[in-house]
C-alpha cells in the first residue's frame, strides 16, 4: 500500500501533518476505460520520476499501487462522495504544482565492483618480478660479491648472515626459503611480522633483489631499548653471548650483551633512537614513577630507599596537618573561654553525683526547695546547653537576679552551680510585656494564679 505521493518533492504522506490532504489511488479497474486512464496518469509521472518498462507493466496490470495527493489536481477535478470523501472525477489528469525540474534522465548503469583479489591478480600479471624462482636465485646469488655477508646455500633455502666481533651469534641472519619469502633474525631475534621491511616488499624477494635488501638492513639503526632499572611485564631481556679473550681475565666465566626489550619490539629502527614500543613502556614507566613521587611516604618504609622528593613532600603534609590541630586547639580554646558552661567529662560526673548519693538521709531533714534545687542540679549537671529549668529554680533565679545582678553573675561563671543565663531569665521576666496602667495580660495571669488559692490567700496588693 502506498503511503506518500508519487510526484517526486511532494512531502505529502499518510501522517498526522498531512491528514487534511487526501490521497488518491491509481485506478485498479481492467477495462479499456479504466486500462486508458491508468495510462494517461503513468505518461504523466514518467515526464518527472524514472520508471523503467518493468515498473509500468507492473503499474498497468494493478501489481503496484501509486498515489497522487489533491494538490496536484484543479478543485473542478475532484468531487464529495455521499459520505464527504474527496475523490477524482473520471478521467481527471494532474495537472498543477507538478515538479519544476524534469527527472527525464537516461538510467544509469551500476558501477561494476572490482574486488581486491582481482586487483592483485592484474598486478600480478602484469609485474615485473626480480628473482622467477628460486632456482633462479640461486644461480644469481652466487655471483654476487657481498661484503662482510657469509653465504649458505642449500636445497631448500638460502642463508645469509653477517658477524660483528665479539658477539658470536651473527648480527644479521636473512633466510629465503623455495617460496622466495625472507624472515630477517637479528642477534637471535626475530623481526616482528608488522616490520616495513616485510610489508613494503610484501616479505618476497621477488619484489627487491637481494643485494638491494641486505643494504637496507644494514642501513637501519639497532633500537637499544630501554634501561635496566625499569620493572615489566612486558619486557623480555635479549641476551646476546660474546666471545672470550683468553689473554683477558674476566670477573665472569662468560661475557654477554643484554637488551631489555618490549615483547612487540622493531629491534631495526630507521631513527637512531629506540622504537616506538619500547617508548610506549617507557613513557608508562615514567608516568608511574611521576605519580608515585607525588604520593605519601608510607610509615614503614625505610628513609635510606626512600626518595627525597617524596620525604619532602611527607614533611611538607605533615606540617600542614599539625597547623591544623594547633588551629583547632586555639578554637577549643576560645570556645571555653567564651562559653559560660563547661561540660565536665563522665568520670567527674559520675563522682559528684556519688557525693549527692552519700549526702541523701542528711538531706531529709532539709527544706524540700532546697531538696529540689539540689535534686535539679544532679539531673542538669553536665549537660550544657538546651537545658530545661523547674519553673521553681527560674523563679530563685529571677528573685537573686533582682536582688544582685552582680552576686548572680558571679556565681553563674564560678561554675559551681548550673544557672540559667541572664537571657533566660529575660525572656522569663518579659514572658508578659510591661504597660501603663491595668494590663489585661497581668489580669489574667492574676485570675489564673488566685483561682486555687481560698480565702486570705486571695488578698494581694499593687505596687
Amino acid at each position: 500500500m502506498a503511503t506518500n505521493c508519487a510526484f517526486p518533492g511532494c512531502p505529502v504522506q499518510r501522517i498526522a501533518k498531512y491528514k487534511d490532504v487526501s490521497l488518491f489511488k491509481i485506478p485498479q479497474r481492467k477495462n479499456e476505460f479504466y486500462s486508458k486512464w491508468r495510462k494517461n496518469l503513468v505518461d504523466i509521472l514518467s515526464q518527472y520520476r524514472v520508471m523503467d518498462t518493468k515498473s509500468k507493466q507492473q503499474v498497468m496490470e494493478c501489481e503496484k499501487t501509486i498515489c497522487f495527493c489533491e494538490r496536484h489536481f484543479a478543485p473542478e477535478d475532484m468531487e464529495l462522495t455521499k459520505n464527504g470523501h474527496k475523490t477524482l472525477r473520471l478521467e481527471a489528469l494532474p495537472t498543477i504544482n507538478l515538479p519544476t525540474k524534469s527527472q527525464d534522465k537516461p538510467i544509469i548503469e551500476r558501477r561494476q565492483i572490482i574486488r581486491q583479489s582481482e586487483v592483485n591478480d592484474t598486478m600480478n600479471s602484469t609485474r615485473k618480478y626480480y628473482y622467477e624462482n628460486f632456482t633462479d636465485l640461486c644461480k644469481r646469488v652466487t655471483s654476487l660479491k657481498l661484503n662482510d655477508w657469509h653465504i649458505y646455500v642449500s636445497d631448500n633455502n638460502i642463508i645469509f648472515k653477517m658477524f660483528s666481533p665479539p658477539c658470536i651469534v651473527p648480527q644479521f641472519k636473512v633466510t629465503v626459503d623455495e617460496s622466495l619469502e625472507f624472515t630477517i633474525v637479528i642477534f637471535g631475534w626475530l623481526l616482528p611480522d608488522d616490520h616495513m621491511l616485510y610489508k613494503k616488499h610484501y616479505r618476497s624477494v621477488r619484489n627487491i633483489t637481494i643485494s638491494e635488501l641486505l643494504k637496507n638492513i644494514k642501513c637501519l639503526n639497532l633500537c637499544p631499548g630501554v634501561y635496566d632499572d625499569i620493572k615489566s611485564k612486558d619486557l623480555i631481556l635479549h641476551v646476546v653471548p660474546c666471545d672470550i679473550d683468553t689473554q683477558v681475565e674476566y670477573d665472569l666465566p662468560f661475557q654477554t650483551i643484554g637488551y631489555e626489550r618490549s615483547k612487540n619490539c622493531l629491534v631495526l629502527n630507521e631513527e637512531d633512537s629506540i622504537c616506538s614500543n619500547c617508548e610506549k613502556i617507557l613513557q608508562k614507566h615514567t608516568k608511574v614513577q611521576k605519580a608515585k613521587s607525588y604520593s605519601p611516604v608510607h610509615p614503614n618504609t625505610p628513609l635510606s630507599k626512600t626518595n627525597p622528593e617524596r620525604i619532602i613532600m611527607e614533611l611538607k603534609e605533615q606540617r600542614k596537618e599539625v597547623k591544623d590541630l594547633q588551629n583547632k586547639l586555639i578554637k577549643m580554646e576560645n570556645e571555653i573561654k567564651l562559653n559560660s558552661s563547661v561540660i565536665v567529662d563522665e568520670e567527674l560526673g559520675q563522682d559528684i553525683f556519688k557525693i549527692m548519693d552519700d549526702n541523701s538521709e542528711s538531706m531529709s531533714s532539709i527544706s524540700p526547695f532546697m531538696k529540689l534545687f539540689w535534686e535539679q542540679q544532679k539531673k542538669i549537671f553536665g549537660k550544657g546547653t538546651g537545658v530545661r529549668y523547674h519553673p521553681m529554680i527560674i523563679r530563685f533565679c529571677l528573685s537573686l537576679a533582682s536582688k544582685s545582678a552582680s552576686t548572680y553573675d558571679e556565681l553563674r561563671s564560678s561554675n559551681i552551680l548550673t544557672l540559667p543565663s541572664r537571657r533566660t531569665l529575660r525572656d522569663y521576666k518579659n514572658a508578659v510585656k510591661p504597660e501603663a496602667g491595668f494590663n489585661p495580660e497581668v489580669i489574667q495571669e492574676l485570675i489564673k494564679v488566685a483561682t486555687p488559692l481560698e480565702g486570705h490567700q486571695r488578698c494581694g496588693t499593687f505596687i
